[in-house]
């Protein structure tokens, strides 16, 4: 994936043309069975850590998974003072880059992603929306169980709010990831519709965000909106 770092970003790379070839049947798979990862000792801790810092005045939350230093956190947290925002990164030194005060509708949660959406799910957290800013493509063929329509935590994410939005710089991650979510809006595993789009941003939300921008790089926003 490119870094966000010095220097211009280059287009992600792939020997995919298209939809992988088994991104259905790999999907139909986790569809079928539960998911059963045991929570990593670190992210139990961090969570239970969180609750106890928790005003139950709040409730309605935002969750920005994947946060990094936490520039699109803050966004959020200033765009929505009236809702807690919890940003989740699995990268303690990322975090530990956040700049300036934490605003006190936020909170910066070292952690696994798959293992703080199953705790979230579990104690049925409020959650109005959830965003996943770039996550890595991992754009390689052989990689596809490692993107997260290709993995068993995918039902799981779906079901976490009643709206998702991703935002990918390569095209056929956004693709793969409507079409995943439709399937199991098919099969009964989730209700909603997905659907995806080229975006045109003025003020980058993020580190990665603003690199790509600089690069020229086109943008695709996914979303999944769940229904009643």
């Amino acid at each position: 994936m490119p870094h966000a770092s010095s220097g211009e970003s280059r287009l992600v790379s792939s020997n995919q043309t298209g939809l992988h070839k088994n991104l259905i049947d790999v999907v139909s798979k986790h569809a079928s069975s539960s998911y059963r990862r045991p929570i990593a000792d670190h992210t139990q801790i961090a969570f239970e850590t969180m609750l106890k810092t928790l005003d139950p005045s709040w409730h309605s939350v935002i969750v920005d998974s994947g946060c990094g230093t936490g520039q699109s956190s803050l966004a959020l947290a200033r765009a929505h003072p009236n809702q807690l925002i919890i940003a989740v990164d699995k990268s303690e030194a990322r975090l530990r880059k956040f700049e300036g005060p934490v605003p006190r509708n936020l909170r910066l949660v070292h952690a696994e992603l798959i293992d703080i959406w199953q705790l979230l799910q579990s104690h049925k957290f409020p959650i109005i929306r959830h965003y996943l800013f770039y996550p890595n493509p991992w754009p390689k063929a052989k990689h596809l169980k490692k993107r997260w329509h290709g993995n068993p935590i995918f039902p799981t994410l779906l079901r976490l709010s009643p709206h998702l939005t991703l935002r990918t710089n390569w095209r056929i991650y956004a693709m793969e990831f409507v079409a995943a979510a439709m399937h199991l809006n098919e099969l009964g595993v989730v209700n909603g519709t997905a659907s995806w789009e080229n975006i045109k941003i003025d003020e980058p939300i993020s580190a990665f965000e603003k690199k790509y921008l600089a690069s020229g790089h086109t943008l695709f926003e996914v979303t999944f909106v769940a229904q009643e």
